[in-house]
């Protein structure tokens, strides 16, 4: 939780906010509820902020029980929390570096990922007969739609694609 707080709400403090009792943080469209609820949950089961004689010490996530409105916020609010927690593991582990070390990690991944589907892609179209300029013109103007389609999308449909794709690509191989 070292990085700069850049989405939160300048009225709300998550660090400085209470943890025993009950919080209703309630307000608009991207004011940084899910920032502040992100932070919470992992003070808690961090235990920053507390005494050691508190009965919130030693929380585990599935002792806790946090509520959105929509599915989708759900889907967010989970994702924040697990990179929160791997970053304050990370950052446990091996000090301030441990969020550069994640982000370098899945740059690597998603390098090495995108080189290797589309060496697969490319033999695919040779082996189908469209190994001619126009088609692998029409593969990098493909794969290139697809990086910047993977930044703006949610992970879950781009894996989800990318699992589709691959699928589609053995199939046509073995007809």
């Amino acid at each position: 939780m070292t990085e700069q707080m850049t989405n939160r709400n300048p009225n709300l403090d998550p660090l400085a906010l209470a943890l025993n009792g009950s919080a209703l943080i309630e307000a608009s469209a991207g004011t940084g509820k899910t920032f502040t609820i992100a932070i919470l949950y992992v003070r808690l089961v961090l235990g920053h902020g507390q005494s050691p004689d508190s009965p919130l010490q030693n929380l585990l996530p599935p002792n806790l029980l946090v509520v959105t409105f929509t599915e989708a916020a759900t889907k967010e609010l989970r994702d924040r929390i697990r990179t929160r927690l791997t970053q304050a593991a990370m950052e446990a582990h091996i000090g301030e570096a441990g969020g550069y070390f994640i982000a370098i990690a899945i740059l690597f991944f998603a390098f090495t990922s995108i080189v290797a589907n589309y060496t697969y892609a490319e033999n695919a179209v040779v082996y189908l007969g469209g190994g001619n300029n126009l088609g692998i013109g029409l593969l990098r103007i493909a794969a290139l739609a697809m990086v910047v389609w993977g930044g703006y999308e949610a992970v879950v449909t781009v894996f989800n694609t990318a699992d589709a794709s691959m699928g589609l690509m053995l199939s046509l191989i073995h007809i």
